[in-house]
């Protein structure tokens, strides 16, 4: 039994003892998840983040057969079914290590599924029901942790929780109006874009868009972005670009 911690606690003891045993298993990657997630130990996360990408990101966990025989319809049921059918995830230290890896791969719909799974019901239930069992991990209060914003997207704005990746779960939450972010936040430079905003993007995301703007904007600014910012390629660069788009 896990001794009562609170979740960052539980994340520095296991966390710290993560690995051994998923180093020296088979190398199958749903075997070192479980054995992983059973027998923390201190050789570190790397086996383990690599394990569960390799399981979510080529869909291994649709080869495990449930208890009953049958293919799992969710990551999210195999993740939480006991050992050795799914990973067994039915404790609050496991499902900090496996938020861990997942957040880290950036698989964000995994994590939810769990999440959906394992989230504790808030006050105390007036009927307990097998479900219960599960109900052990706790999320933050504050509307803004990353745990909350993943289930209110999902639930209330699917076409946004779709773009998690991309954005961040902050962002996407914004964008879907369910977060209201501070009022400097929603300045607009020059009336067109929002610094903050564009900070929130992932660099891919970023170069897409300075991409997009740059060619926009009139010739001249294109030559002046140039001669001011990437002068150190050469004085005569900006001219170059002039001329190679006809410019006088």
């Amino acid at each position: 039994m896990i001794p009562f911690l609170s979740s960052r606690a539980i994340w520095r003891s296991t966390l710290v003892r993560a690995g051994e045993k998923a180093k020296t298993s088979s190398a199958n990657p749903v075997m070192i998840v479980q054995h992983a997630l059973a027998n923390p130990s201190p050789t570190g996360l790397a086996p383990l983040i690599d394990a569960f990408d390799e399981v979510v990101r080529d869909e291994l966990w649709r080869q495990a057969k449930s208890v009953n025989g049958m293919p799992f319809e969710t990551f999210g049921a195999f993740a939480t079914a006991d050992f050795p059918h799914g990973l067994g995830i039915r404790s609050e230290g496991a499902a900090v290590l496996a938020r861990c890896a997942l957040l880290k791969c950036e698989h964000y719909e995994a994590w939810t599924e769990i999440l959906e799974r394992v989230v504790r019901t808030p006050g105390r239930p007036k009927k307990r029901t097998i479900d219960d069992n599960l109900r052990f991990y706790p999320i933050s209060r504050a509307r803004t942790s990353t745990d909350r914003l993943l289930l209110s997207l999902k639930k209330d704005a699917p076409e946004y929780f779709e773009r998690v990746g991309g954005l961040s779960p902050y962002r996407a939450a914004v964008d879907a109006g369910l977060v209201h972010p501070p009022r400097k936040e929603n300045k607009l430079r020059f009336g067109v874009y929002s610094v903050e905003g564009l900070k929130q993007l992932k660099p891919k995301v970023q170069a897409q868009l300075a991409r997009e703007i740059f060619r926009a904007v009139d010739l001249s600014a294109q030559a002046d972005l140039i001669a001011n910012e990437l002068m150190v390629l050469g004085p005569e660069l900006a001219q170059r670009w002039r001329d190679s788009r006809g410019g006088f």
